[in-house]
């Protein structure tokens, strides 16, 4: 548990050098908010997978923290493009398909 500045900081370092290395691996990012938060429901759903597994399965504390750093870059990269998502029609993928 974070309990003091030393410890934030360290936690904000791990998110910022996640965010980093998301933004090298996967340069691009969806240009509407409905794809860009299915990415952040689905690194929140591989927390609450960790977290299940924790409790349930005896599995890795390290899980939680790892998939918590992965949320948390995560949202912040949402919040980073949230002035470029389009409410336009063009900003979704072409293989959706409308009526």
């Amino acid at each position: 548990m974070i309990q003091n500045e030393p410890d934030l900081a360290i936690v904000v370092d791990r998110i910022l050098e996640e965010l980093n290395n998301a933004e090298k691996l996967h340069p691009k990012w969806p240009k509407d908010p409905i794809h860009a938060a299915a990415i952040v429901g689905e690194e929140s759903g591989e927390l609450t997978r960790a977290c299940l597994r924790w409790v349930y399965e005896m599995g890795e504390h390290e899980d939680m923290e790892t998939e918590a750093i992965h949320t948390a870059a995560t949202a912040i990269r949402f919040l980073l493009n949230i002035e470029e998502y389009k409410r336009e029609i063009e900003a979704i993928p072409p293989f959706i398909s409308y009526p």
